[in-house]
């Protein structure tokens, strides 16, 4: 009986996570074999943390600093950047970062404009390469309006200023100076 060199092409199923695995041979002549950590699965990971916008008046802008992160050990590979749900035009991911370095992060501004009060909480979805295909994850910024009524620095005697959710407001002042308040209701004074 004789034997010659064969050559074995294994080809593993997708991995849930990167990492180190076993080969096992099984042969008719020689029973099993096992080389441990023979071989490495490749895997990105995403993850995406995103700083909570403060209130901003409407019509202006805010800049956070978001950071995407790929813990795993392949290049993440991120296709397309898409926000979905009410307020979701007033979040710009302008510079988001079409890939990462396996074990990198990279950092990337997201500007928020609202052109509305409110509350806004809008999902960002991913398409990208990692174990998570559909990444997603939450925008949240909160808006107030200022009326456009001449206040006190441009010769008025008032200003209105309506919020969406601050809460009663109980103290206003404007320049460091204390304004009276001389009416207010739920959610402005």
């Amino acid at each position: 009986q004789s034997q010659s060199a064969t050559q074995v092409v294994v080809i593993a199923g997708g991995a849930v996570a990167h990492g180190m695995g076993d080969a096992r041979i099984f042969s008719t002549s020689y029973g099993e074999t096992v080389k441990s950590n023979a071989f490495t699965y490749l895997a990105s990971v995403i993850q995406v943390t995103n700083p909570v916008f403060g209130y901003v008046a409407v019509g202006r802008t805010a800049t956070n600093v978001f950071t995407v992160t790929n813990s795993g050990n392949a290049t993440l590979t991120v296709d397309a950047w898409t926000n979905d749900g009410p307020g979701a035009a007033y979040f710009d991911l302008a510079g988001a970062p079409a890939s990462v370095a396996p074990g990198a992060a990279v950092n990337f501004p997201v500007v928020f404009h609202p052109g509305a009060m409110g509350t806004f909480n809008p999902a960002c979805y991913t398409v990208n390469n990692s174990q998570d295909p559909n990444y997603f994850f939450g925008l949240f910024g909160k808006a107030y309006q200022i009326s456009a009524y001449a206040g006190p620095l441009g010769g008025g005697k008032t200003v209105t200023v309506t919020n969406g959710d601050f809460g009663a407001i109980t103290n206003v002042t404007l320049g460091g100076a204390p304004a009276v308040i001389q009416d207010s209701g739920v959610n402005w004074v």
